[in-house]
């Protein structure tokens, strides 16, 4: 049986926006925090290069949002792999995170010292900008 490491991304690190801060470290503070704990035996993997998945234009201007649960493996070399959809609102946002993740570089767990692979369920969101929000974006950026 595989052990899981959950991890929560909140909407401050997948925003679709020029307004968006620095992913990594977003990210790391969520795995060194409270969900993924580090004992000196076993380390959690850490997120070195995060690409956001990109919100599929037509949806977005259609007000859609949505959502996708997945699962993929952090291999010990810190690339993905094995990246399986768990359920989706809708199949493009599903191809968008795919497209991210397979770019998505880790520094891999480790257990006694050696790094190892793992296996990372997820939620990411997707959510549509209303027509007023993109306005504003654009005059200020």
């Amino acid at each position: 049986m595989q052990k899981y490491t959950k991890l929560i991304l909140t909407g401050a690190l997948l925003c679709w926006g020029a307004t968006c801060v620095t992913h990594a470290g977003i990210f790391d503070r969520v795995v060194s925090g409270e969900i993924a704990k580090t004992t000196k035996e076993k380390t959690q993997p850490k997120l070195y290069k995060h690409v956001v998945p990109e919100f599929p234009q037509s949806l977005n201007e259609q007000g859609i949002s949505g959502d996708v649960q997945v699962q993929f493996m952090i291999k010990a070399d810190g690339t993905t792999s094995e990246i399986k959809i768990l359920e989706s609102t809708n199949e493009l946002f599903s191809e968008a995170v795919v497209v991210a993740i397979k770019q998505w570089i880790f520094i891999p767990s480790t257990r006694h010292g050696l790094p190892v692979d793992s296996t990372v369920k997820m939620s990411i969101p997707f959510k549509a900008k209303k027509p007023a929000e993109e306005e504003t974006a654009e005059a200020t950026g």
